[in-house]
């Protein structure tokens, strides 16, 4: 069986900056320990280890260059942004 692999593009993670804002009842409130694993987690993934593993194991990480801006840079003050 040959597989073959493609990269495809693009793939948008979208969060809030202020988590506490958005929980009400009845639906369960999210927790400040969620919150801080989501923002970890993205903090790993957009970090130069996480971008080096990305493009190891068959992804693309983010472009750091100036043609449409540095995207890079951009996700990751994102991120640093969010908060319960």
């Amino acid at each position: 069986m040959d597989v073959t692999r493609y990269r495809l593009g693009g793939r948008y993670v979208l969060s809030l900056t202020k988590f506490s804002l958005f929980s009400e009842p009845p639906a369960e409130e999210t927790t400040a320990a969620e919150v801080e694993t989501v923002k970890n987690h993205l903090t790993y993934v957009l970090s130069t280890e996480g971008q080096t593993l990305l493009n190891t194991n068959d992804y693309l990480g983010l472009p750091e260059g100036k043609k449409g801006g540095n995207v890079i840079k951009i996700a990751q003050e994102g991120a640093a942004k969010m908060a319960f």
